[in-house]
């Protein structure tokens, strides 16, 4: 947060003053709205629906009267039903220099800053104000802990939204147009004291403001009120237009032009690169900026002054249904048409509970003085578990009257009213997921549209209002996150990671960002339009009913879809599963009777392989065989000869000549004997 110095106590009593006097303009142009917002609390949130003289009439005449409050059950429904809602956030650069990645960073930093300022809860808050009226809810920035400089962004709500206030000059519906907006905060005396110790007499706001007379009137001693205020001052300055196209301040022109010169190249000549262009003023003009200024102030001094880093307002009025006469705007609540439906349908019940309550008593008739004896007894029969004594007169007993029936007509009225309740609401059977007349699917469809649409300007309205935070918000990124650090961001799954920025690549103190939201359908309406969809694609395509299984259950409205549906994902592809989840795929399951018929494929090759291996080795063992009884008849003849005695006439060169082709002869079987051996050792199995 940027502090500023101002001139001493009477700036700061101008400052005062000018604050109270916006204040007061506030509360007197929005008074009737307040009052009107208050009385639908009291009446619908609160119960109080029985005005003073039917509580007189009803006491006098010893009648219940019931409070069958429906009015507020509405008003759940429609919170409950957008709570479900997740709306679509889309981040866009303002000034084109911000990559994708950094709006993608971007987008996850909001979406981190609304879940951990339970954003949900800041906006259905500021949803069940607007439907009794009103709303508001803010942005503020803090310290993300008591030892650290590092700050972060954060949304509030406001669950009395009287206490904001704003510029009633404003057009916009969030009244982010206008030129201030406040809220008023409470502190105990020691918190205050702790704070701010210098001030040693600390007066409450409304003590010295009779224009918020009411707003504050259960304050205690003990409590002081004090108010955080946003207020625009606005300033002059010049800005130029460059000839290459560029809008600067003119204070900054003189130092881009000169930089731009700084920049010049040069060939090998000396003479200026043919490349470079020149840059100059061409324009320039006047304008009005402003600077938005936060002030902390008490009922006679200004506690803090610092400059808010944003040029957007950090309260966002949440507007209901609102139409303008004779300049004022004037709130609407949801349920104001629907208050006389639900008094007399209290009405009704009330007189059916009392026809209950009567016809339950014991009633008899009977001749004067037949129970004067017993009087005591006959005071509550109910009590008495004998007999009843009585004396016969004129020859008549005491008779039990039939207890008296509840009228029909009450009963019609009561059915007449429930719909007329329905009708003004336009909310039907079908929005709360009761069985209606509709029978097909689209007529179902179009009641839950109908429904939502007579809600649509109040939802449409919170849609807006959640948009001017987000963007007051991401206003901000430059300011509060403008040093390397780690941040969380969540994605669109929900899943939180750390990511460190400004680190030279996720730059946000250069983002100039704006924001869109895109509101979707209603839950009801989604769950419908999914499961008709899913329906559509099953009968055309019935091969898709196991891609789809789980989503086809997850839209069921039943009490147990979420087990259902985690039994039809198992019909799912893995695959499919593990990619939607971020998860490698996971082996592939093989088809059982496929697995069958390899196991036999696989048999009948190792039979073959045996059956062909057992006769390679049969003719091998053969041939050696052969060979080695060859080579035994060679050696059985080399002996023989050898042993002749006429060994001088085997020298002869013919004989010599003999010799040696025999002895070749056996070198070369003898080889073959040898090679035929490795063959057989290469074989698997039997060895020779």
């Amino acid at each position: 947060m940027i502090k500023t110095k101002e001139n001493g106590k009477e700036k700061d009593k101008e400052i005062l003053d000018e604050i109270k006097e916006n204040i007061a303009r506030w509360y007197d142009y929005f008074k009737d709205n307040i009052t009107n917002y208050k009385d639908e609390v009291d009446f619908v949130v609160n119960g109080n629906q029985w005005d003073e003289s039917s509580v007189k009439e009803y006491e006098r005449r010893r009648k219940p009267m019931l409070t069958i409050n429906k009015l507020y059950s509405y008003i759940q429904q429609i919170v409950g039903e957008q709570r479900s809602k997740d709306s679509n956030i889309k981040v866009r650069s303002i000034n084109g220099v911000v990559s994708q990645q950094e709006l993608s960073l971007s987008k996850g930093l909001l979406k981190s800053i609304a879940y951990n300022s339970k954003a949900d809860i800041v906006y259905q808050t500021g949803l069940e104000c607007s439907l009794l009226g009103f709303g508001a809810m803010g942005v503020k920035t803090d310290y993300e802990n008591e030892n650290s400089f590092n700050q972060k962004v954060e949304f509030y709500s406001i669950p009395e939204p009287y206490k904001a206030f704003f510029d009633p000059s404003a057009e916009d519906v969030t009244k982010s147009d206008g030129d201030y907006c406040g809220v008023y905060t409470i502190m105990t005396r020691k918190e205050f004291e702790s704070a701010y110790p210098n001030i040693e007499v600390p007066t409450t706001l409304p003590a010295s403001d009779n224009n918020v007379a009411g707003v504050f009137d259960w304050i205690s001693k003990e409590e002081v009120v004090i108010a955080d205020i946003y207020k625009k001052k606005w300033k002059k300055k010049k800005i130029v237009l460059l000839s290459d196209g560029r809008t600067v301040d003119k204070k900054d022109a003189e130092q881009i032009i000169e930089d731009h010169y700084n920049s010049l190249t040069y060939d090998e000549n000396n003479i200026i690169a043919p490349s470079f262009i020149p840059l100059e003023i061409i324009d320039e003009r006047e304008t009005n900026y402003y600077e938005i200024y936060h002030y902390k102030i008490g009922a006679a001094e200004v506690l803090e002054k610092s400059l808010w880093p944003s040029k957007y307002l950090p309260i966002v009025f949440e507007d209901g249904n609102s139409f303008y006469l004779n300049g004022k705007q004037i709130t609407k609540s949801f349920t104001l048409f629907a208050r006389d439906a639900q008094k007399f349908y209290n009405f009704l019940k009330s007189d059916i509970t009392q026809y209950v309550k009567s016809g339950r008593k014991e009633q008899f008739m009977g001749p004067n003085g037949c129970i004067k004896d017993n009087k005591n007894i006959w005071k509550n029969p109910d009590t008495v578990q004998g007999y009843l004594g009585y004396d016969i007169v004129n020859g008549m007993k005491p008779e039990r009257v039939p207890p008296i029936e509840i009228p029909s007509t009450l009963i019609n009225q009561q059915a007449y009213v429930d719909t007329e309740l329905h009708t003004v609401l336009g909310l039907f059977n079908a929005n709360r997921g009761a069985a209606g007349n509709e029978i097909s699917g689209v007529a179902i469809a179009n009641k839950i549209r109908q429904g939502n649409n007579s809600a649509y300007i109040y939802i449409d309205n919170r849609d807006r209002a959640i948009e001017q935070l987000d963007r007051v918000a991401l206003s901000l990124f430059p300011s509060i996150y403008d040093t390397q650090r780690v941040v969380h961001i969540t994605d669109d799954d929900g899943n939180s990671k750390q990511i460190e920025i400004n680190d030279g690549r996720n730059n946000l103190s250069r983002a100039e960002l704006d924001i869109e939201v895109e509101a979707g359908s209603s839950f009801a309406l989604q769950k419908f339009e999914n499961l008709t969809a899913l329906k559509d694609l099953i009968s055309v395509y019935p091969q898709a009913a196991s891609l789809v299984a789980d989503k086809y259950a997850k839209n069921l409205d039943l009490d147990d879809s979420i087990v259902i549906r985690d039994r039809l994902k198992e019909l799912v592809p893995p695959e499919i599963i593990a990619k939607e989840e971020g998860r490698p795929p996971p082996p592939p399951k093989q088809n059982p009777m496929a697995m069958l018929q390899m196991q036999a494929a696989k048999a009948q090759v190792d039979r073959t392989q045996s059956e062909t291996h057992k006769n390679n080795t049969t003719a091998l063992k053969n041939t050696i065989d052969a060979q080695t009884a060859q080579l035994d008849a060679i050696n059985e003849f080399m002996k023989t000869r050898h042993s002749r005695e006429d060994r001088e006439a085997q020298l002869e060169l013919g004989h010599k000549k003999a010799d040696a082709e025999i002895a070749k002869a056996y070198l070369d079987l003898l080889a073959k004997v040898q090679e035929t051996g490795k063959q057989l050792e290469q074989l698997p199995g039997e060895r020779l």
